[in-house]
């Protein structure tokens, strides 16, 4: 797969990723295969999906775990048993999965393979994604909305009606959970709400802001309901990785490349300074060959 480092026009005006990036020093050439970062929200991804089959994701290899671990002090076990959320893509993704940013959700006293709990994957669709992902289809202005608040219809009849909803609304975690009864082995996903701009001399970043809105405050309400479930569940954090390889003359240079790399698919407003980290390792000898100067 080709990387481009260009960002989509409607995105153009956010800062680059690059400016907040950590990269351990290593004197002259280096390499990377990972660089991951802490975001503070799921607005951190321009565009995302949900993984509705959790179990079907290969969990974070033990090495990358305790290379994140090294930096974060977040306990290697916790990475391990990180919950896949989803990957971010761009309109004409049509690479594996393994070419793309990776989205979890990390709980800091969790020691165990949630991906195959009947009880916390129900609790996880029907109470916390679903509500959060249906609601920010609602919001998007993107689809039509049918039926009416369940509240507006409450005052008005006595009675508590289906509410509203979209044909974008997920399916009950039911549908989801007979697949890892039978041992279902297929990923399945959907997308939330994605904005671009039509772009002829249109306005840059128009839709940025409403975005980030929506999925912002859809990760608010997700972690409110994560800490009801149980001690083990509470503080949930994010955690964006990607294991792609890249080669540059310096650090420095290593930052703006693997940085740009990124910008294509995340918005630096939802990382902190220095929470998105590049980790570096010195060129091998026989690589050095294929280094290309900038």
């Amino acid at each position: 797969m080709s990387f481009t480092t260009t960002t989509p026009t409607h995105e153009a005006n956010i800062p680059f990723l690059s400016t907040k990036a950590r990269v351990n020093q290593v004197p002259g050439p280096c390499q990377t295969n990972l660089a991951f970062a802490i975001p503070s929200s799921l607005a951190f991804f321009k565009r995302l999906t949900w993984e509705q089959t959790p179990w079907t994701v290969p969990a974070i290899p033990a090495s990358t775990a305790q290379t994140i671990s090294s930096y974060t002090r977040i306990p290697v076990e916790a990475i391990l048993n990180a919950l896949p959320l989803g990957i971010s893509y761009i309109g004409e993704s049509n690479a594996e999965k393994k070419c793309y940013p990776h989205l979890y959700v990390v709980f800091h006293r969790l020691r165990r393979n949630i991906t195959l709990d009947p009880k916390f994957l129900e609790f996880w669709y029907d109470e916390v994604v679903k509500p959060a992902f249906d609601l920010a289809w609602e919001q998007s202005g993107l689809v039509e909305v049918y039926g009416m608040p369940r509240d507006w219809q409450h005052s008005r009849t006595g009675r508590w009606g289906e509410g509203t909803w979209t044909r974008c609304n997920a399916d009950p975690a039911s549908t989801f959970l007979q697949l890892l009864s039978d041992g279902r082995s297929k990923s399945i996903h959907a997308t939330w709400p994605e904005f671009t701009d039509e772009w002829d001399g249109g306005q840059e970043g128009q839709w940025s802001d409403i975005r980030a809105k929506i999925l912002d405050e859809a990760w608010t309400a997700m972690k409110g309901m994560v800490d009801l479930y149980s001690m083990e569940m509470q503080d949930p954090l994010l955690l964006a990785v990607w294991e792609q390889g890249a080669i540059c003359n310096d650090a420095a240079e290593m930052a703006e490349r693997v940085g740009g790399m990124w910008d294509v698919y995340a918005d630096s407003r939802f990382v902190n300074d220095k929470w998105f980290t590049v980790d570096l390792e010195p060129v091998v000898e026989n690589l050095k060959g294929l280094m290309v100067e900038n």
